[in-house]
């Protein structure tokens, strides 16, 4: 029985998935006195600190189970920053299934989000959730610990942590919807044509993304995150152009991120 691992459920390149972790493995990524990751390396599943960067292994699929990650310092282009350690229940009983315990610790991760980030997770242009859970043989043992983290939606990797960040989170530095409404450009009326067909092809990618998660089977979740990487370009052109309709825009990107909250 692996008793040093642990399930991945989620990662960046995944689309929102998730993963398992394992026990066992030995960290080669240094720490500091304050606990901070200082130099790439791997740092074992269960060692794992709120405020810790890391990259996905591109070679696992979903439900992997996982020994460690590679860890980077954050200022680092990483993946994932872990926000949050939670405790999931129940305390006894059978291991309950990973898509329970994601649905069951996934408002708890979306609370810490916003105590973390300093910005409401529906505000923001950034993925969340459990990234690692008990596996089936952990969870006979009584691991119980969850691993929220975060990650850029659009598949891009983040350059610098995102703690305190609030407002200035976004989509390769799209404004998010708050920080729109604090503008002083007033939005047109009318939207321009490029805005509306730019709303309708994130309307069409959110609808792609709704199904693919429901039922991965159904589509090729690496094209959608292609897709993400196309709009954001685009939006950063219109708000190039259109610097008038950023409120405009900012709403149509909040339907994609909605798709995937």
């Amino acid at each position: 029985m692996n008793t040093t691992s642990r399930l991945l459920l989620i990662a960046a390149s995944l689309g929102g998935l998730s993963l398992s972790a394992c026990s066992g493995s030995e960290a080669s990524a240094d720490r500091n006195d304050d606990g901070t990751i200082v130099s790439d390396g791997t740092v074992g599943a269960f060692s794992l600190h709120v405020g810790d960067c890391y990259n996905d292994d591109q070679s696992l699929g979903a439900d992997a189970e996982v020994s460690s990650v590679g860890a980077v310092p954050c200022d680092a282009p990483h993946d994932n920053e872990i926000f949050a350690l939670v405790t999931a229940g129940p305390v006894t009983g059978p291991y309950p299934g990973d898509d329970a315990i994601y649905d069951d610790n996934v408002g708890a991760c979306e609370t810490a989000f916003a105590r973390y980030v300093g910005i409401d997770y529906a505000d923001s242009f950034l993925g969340m959730g459990p990234l690692l859970v008990p596996s089936p043989q952990t969870w006979a043992t009584g691991d119980r610990e969850i691993v929220c983290g975060l990650f850029n939606i659009d598949g891009a990797k983040l350059t610098e942590s995102v703690k305190g960040a609030g407002d200035s989170v976004g989509i390769d530095g799209l404004p998010t919807a708050e920080s729109v409404v604090a503008s002083d450009s007033a939005p047109s009326t009318e939207a321009s044509a490029d805005v509306v067909a730019f709303c309708a092809q994130v309307d069409a990618l959110a609808d792609d993304y709704v199904t693919v998660l429901a039922d991965p089977a159904s589509g090729d979740i690496s094209a959608l995150v292609a897709q993400s990487q196309a709009l954001t370009t685009a939006a950063s052109e219109l708000l190039t152009a259109h610097p008038e309709e950023s409120a405009a825009v900012t709403a149509c990107l909040e339907t994609l991120n909605a798709a995937l909250s």
